[in-house]
């Protein structure tokens, strides 16, 4: 029985919730070189104390898991996301990238 088949009989919100579980789960088989290939160059950018030499990745090839230390700038075609010095970024199993200060 196809996945199709499966949700013809779940409600919705349950639906979307096992649609999504499914896309994560074949996000996170990607190999970890993947990052490899995210990681498309690296400029100097301002924050506070100075200019510093920051990591550019693409936002959209990161893989579930990966985590990316700042001082980074992740970029995406309708969004830029810049993780700070002192802070990491981590992508969950949906693909967010949940940012927090280092521990």
């Amino acid at each position: 029985m196809s996945i199709g088949q499966e949700l013809l009989d779940v409600p919705f919100p349950e639906m979307i919730f096992k649609m999504a579980k499914a896309i994560a789960q074949g996000q996170t088989r990607l190999d970890k070189s993947s990052l490899d290939t995210a990681k498309s160059a690296s400029r100097q950018a301002w924050f506070p104390g100075g200019w510093r030499e920051t990591a550019v990745w693409s936002r959209l090839a990161l893989p579930a898991g990966a985590t990316v230390e700042g001082p980074a700038i992740l970029e995406q075609p309708d969004a830029t996301t810049v993780i700070e010095p002192g802070h990491v970024g981590r992508v969950d199993p949906l693909g967010n990238v949940i940012v927090e200060a280092r521990a």
